[in-house]
């Protein structure tokens, strides 16, 4: 969710209509791809240098942030008293019972950005911070950079924290690298011994304020572990008495937005996010299979796509089709378009597209798209 503000409307999708996914994902690793296990391998033996019961390793840990807590807060001088230790400078303290709930998703003083937005390095103002002291004059900020008055990370050390954000800021697990989805190069970034990289499982976006912008929570479903898959999957949406009158087009059956947030878990390559030009008319079409409950406590039920409330925290889907793009997807009525990503699309996964400049204040609404994984082991 964004509060910048906005100039040009451009128009999303009709109050009240059938959107569709397609998401392609490789599982079993915190990167976007994962090779399949070589039959008798084992990744904990010696041959893998950067596993933590490998005989050679001085220095090990059990998750990717407990290496970062240990090699970067602490031993860096972060979590000094005087620092982000019992003084908690700028309200940060970085001790390591308290770092992780103090940072991730945690609004700075000392600016409008988060200390960390999981996914974004480029939003969370304690990379910044970290960026603006090893690399001088890349970055504007407020306030000295960090670490103050001490020396500035290296550039490996920098590279390890933009990574552990860009893969989701986990807490628990080993984040992998894009090119393997082994943990090997954060591993060797900080010097450390980490486990075999795992599925990550992202935090999801809080959805915007009610006079701000509405969500699309994309259905989740199973990623098995060293496999890539790329569905198709409708939802049906009900935004009429959601969005304010001066932003819908009643004629055209539409409304309008101005600035997106995606977000999906790390394993993630690409979404896109479509409206397929129907109405509710057409949910019940065999073209979407069964809408069954996807994710949630309900999860794997049959539920109604026009009751918004049937599935409780999960979403009600159709059935998930894997199929290369949607195009040609759903009811023969749909748009010809569908699957070429016009509500939404991204190559990432995560994606910020911002509010164009000088706009109105109402005119800040904002769709937020959480695209959920739930990868088997």
């Amino acid at each position: 969710m964004t509060r910048e503000r906005n100039s040009a409307l451009r128009p999303l999708l009709s109050a009240a209509a059938i959107a569709l996914a397609v998401a392609a994902c490789g599982g079993g690793s915190g990167g976007s791809m994962s090779p399949e296990p070589v039959p008798g391998s084992d990744p904990t033996q010696p041959s893998n240098p950067s596993d933590p019961s490998d005989p050679g390793c001085a220095d090990s840990f059990d998750s990717t942030f407990a290496a970062i807590q240990k090699v970067i807060f602490e031993r860096q001088g972060c979590t000094q008293d005087a620092c982000h230790g019992s003084a908690r400078s700028g309200g940060l303290d970085l001790r390591p019972d308290a770092a992780y709930a103090n940072l991730v998703s945690v609004h700075s003083l000392g600016s409008d950005l988060p200390r960390i937005q999981p996914g974004e390095p480029g939003e969370s103002f304690l990379y910044l911070k970290l960026k603006a002291a090893t690399e001088p004059g890349s970055v504007t900020i407020t306030g000295s950079p960090m670490p103050s008055g001490l020396p500035p990370l290296s550039a490996d050390r920098l590279e390890a924290i933009r990574l552990w954000i860009e893969k989701g800021a986990p807490e628990t697990g080993s984040v992998g690298d894009d090119l393997n989805g082994k943990s090997d190069e954060i591993a060797n970034l900080l010097g450390a011994c980490l486990p075999p990289a795992t599925a990550i499982t992202i935090e999801p976006l809080a959805p915007p304020a009610a006079d701000e912008g509405i969500q699309l929570k994309m259905p989740s479903y199973v990623l098995s572990a060293g496999k890539e898959r790329e569905i198709c999957v409708a939802s049906y949406y009900d935004f009429s008495d959601r969005v304010p009158e001066q932003f819908q087009d009643r004629d055209r059956g539409v409304f309008f937005v101005n600035g997106s947030r995606l977000r999906q878990d790390p394993q993630s390559h690409h979404l896109v996010v479509d409206h397929a030009g129907i109405g509710a008319e057409y949910v019940n079409d065999p073209a979407f299979g069964q809408w069954t409950c996807l994710g949630g406590e309900q999860d794997g039920q049959a539920c109604d796509p026009l009751d918004q409330e049937s599935c409780g925290s999960g979403v009600c889907g159709s059935a998930v089709h894997d199929q290369v793009t949607c195009i040609g997807y759903g009811p023969k009525e749909s748009s010809q378009l569908t699957g070429v990503g016009g509500i939404a699309g991204a190559q990432t996964a995560q994606q910020l597209t911002p509010p164009r400049e000088g706009s109105t204040p109402h005119s800040r609404s904002v769709a937020s798209s959480t695209g959920t994984r739930t990868p088997s082991t």
